[in-house]
């Protein structure tokens, strides 16, 4: 309601403001020339009262449900309306702008130009991005398993029979449901050496050549945004962190391992019981060569699996995928 008569209120002062730049026009060419300029606007309705008294008084009057609008503003939401009076979502603005990150990589993912967006290092996997919508115009995706905080250092050559770290490619055509996927997990060329940037960023030099058939060549410098909360608890209490590690540890002796669901896991055994597999992290390779990562969350009616995946920001996607058209289903954790 508050929102609706500030907004009526101030579209009554625009019309009243058009209606007094009109009959200064109307009175004469200096004066509607005059009038664009706001003091002179006020000097014109103040000479010329009896012309410009109705306009003026539409203006009077789309102020009363302004400050109507803000009086229950203020009662209702005083956090806003504290927002929006002090300009602090103008500080926040520009904020945003001064921590957007500085990812200058330059080359090609499977033969078009990758401009990365969106840089990340969350347990263990390295993401960068470009486009931020349900599902990434271009995507690289490096797992790098075991992560320990503080500099990050990897080199990798073809020759390397068993690599560290695990390459995937992702990339979307108009004409796609969902982006195609490429996992290489040797053959390849990665040069990390990446420094830590306060308070929870990565820096440094990048460099991944794949195999010759992906036509993939990525180099520059890159930025990584670094999990928030573990950055500021690891920054702010390391002795926390330590004395959380003793108790998982010892947490660990006393209880039984718990049984890992993924040996074994098959498409077929999530169709027979699926309430044992709900809410588990699974990824799903289509027949067209697409790919869905992100949470099983059920059945519906049409038999389709739905897998709900977290976006870039805020919000979720629901994937609906048909038991036919997937090819193979892996469970990523137990």
């Amino acid at each position: 309601m508050d929102a609706l008569l500030i907004l009526g209120g101030l579209l009554l002062i625009i019309v009243s403001v058009v209606w007094l730049v009109v009959l200064a026009f109307g009175t004469s060419l200096m004066w509607g020339v005059g009038a664009l300029i706001p003091p002179i606007t006020l000097i014109y309705a103040v000479v010329h009262w009896k012309t410009a008294r109705k306009a003026v008084g539409l203006f009077g009057l789309g102020t009363i449900p302004i400050v109507v609008g803000f009086t229950l503003l203020a009662s209702q939401a005083p956090e806003r309306f504290e927002t929006i009076v002090g300009l602090t979502w103008l500080e926040s603005r520009e904020q945003a702008k001064g921590s957007r990150l500085a990812i200058g990589v330059h080359g090609q993912l499977y033969g078009r130009a990758f401009n990365p967006s969106v840089g990340t290092l969350a347990d263990g996997v390295l993401t960068l991005r470009e486009g931020s919508d349900p599902f990434a115009r271009q995507q690289l995706i490096i797992r790098l398993g075991s992560f320990q905080p503080g500099a990050l250092r990897l080199d990798v050559l073809p020759e390397d029979a068993n690599p560290s770290a695990e390459i995937e490619i992702s990339w979307a055509r108009p004409e796609q449901e969902l982006p195609e996927t490429r996992i290489i997990r040797s053959g390849y060329t990665l040069h990390l050496n990446l420094q830590p940037v306060q308070p929870n960023k990565l820096a440094g030099d990048f460099h991944l050549v794949l195999p010759l058939h992906l036509r993939t060549s990525i180099s520059g410098n890159i930025e990584l945004l670094m999990d928030e909360l573990q950055a500021h608890e690891e920054q702010v209490n390391p002795s926390r962190k330590a004395q959380t590690s003793d108790e998982q540890a010892v947490s660990a002796e006393d209880s039984p391992a718990p049984t890992d669901r993924r040996h074994g896991f098959t498409l077929q055994h999530l169709l027979h019981d699926p309430a044992r597999y709900s809410q588990l992290l699974v990824r799903a390779h289509t027949e067209r060569g697409s790919m869905a990562e992100g949470r099983f969350i059920g059945i519906d009616e049409e038999g389709n699996l739905a897998i709900r995946h977290l976006l870039q920001g805020s919000g979720v996607a629901i994937y609906n995928l048909a038991p036919d058209d997937i090819v193979l289903l892996e469970l990523l954790e137990p």
